[in-house]
């Protein structure tokens, strides 16, 4: 159980210095944010199987997510087209 608390302890520690990273070098690029959710979602699914890892499973759970929540904003948040006066 320890090795777990401290696996998701460095999970969480690499994905806020990413998110961080993007955040003040204003890196603006829509694969930047998916491959910062792709490596948290990988790194969740397979800390939760950690005894029995399987990376095709944990891969594939990976890119299905940051891909539903990259392309999230576009779908329920529409956003104005045209100019503003």
């Amino acid at each position: 159980m320890r090795k777990l608390s401290i696996a998701y302890l460095i999970l969480f520690t690499i994905s806020t210095s990413l998110k961080l990273f993007l955040v003040y070098k204003d890196v603006n690029h829509p694969y930047a944010t998916a491959m910062v959710y792709f490596l948290i979602f990988f790194g969740l699914s397979f800390l939760i199987n950690f005894n029995e890892p399987n990376l095709y499973k944990s891969i594939s759970i990976a890119f299905g997510m940051s891909i539903g929540l990259s392309f999230f904003s576009l779908v329920l948040l529409p956003k104005k087209i045209g100019s503003e006066v």
